[in-house]
């Protein structure tokens, strides 16, 4: 699986971040433009009271046919969400999905931290 970007460079979400994880996938033979599952990571903002509810969330994303799951803390911190579909991750249409959740998000209290996919070289083998 891909990790997340430096997000020093640009904000999580926009192009210039998923530009960071496309050239991460292109370092080993992954051009994007195959489909395949791809996983979106959100939780809610520490700084804020009024985020909304778990729950609220998962139905949001539930509504656009994403698969959502819980993944349960590990250090007494929130719980985060998994929000998972198939798509290609090489395109401007990607870019559009990623910033919708960007903005999202941000409207519901919670923070999007980004995606992750398995490399899928030319060959079109999956690797993890």
């Amino acid at each position: 699986m891909e990790a997340c970007g430096d997000q020093s460079v640009s904000p999580v979400g926009w192009p210039a971040s998923n530009d960071l994880l496309r050239g991460n996938l292109a370092s080993h033979g992954d051009d994007g433009i195959v489909t395949r599952e791809v996983s979106h990571f959100c939780y809610p903002d520490p700084l804020l009271s009024d985020a909304l509810a778990q729950n609220d969330v998962m139905a949001v994303f539930d509504e656009k046919a994403f698969s959502v799951s819980v993944l349960p803390s590990d250090d007494g911190g929130p719980d985060w969400l998994e929000m998972v579909h198939h798509s290609e991750v090489a395109s401007v249409r990607f870019d559009m999905v990623t910033e919708w959740f960007l903005l999202r998000l941000s409207s519901l209290g919670w923070v999007y931290d980004g995606w992750s996919c398995s490399v899928i070289p030319a060959s079109g083998a999956e690797m993890e």
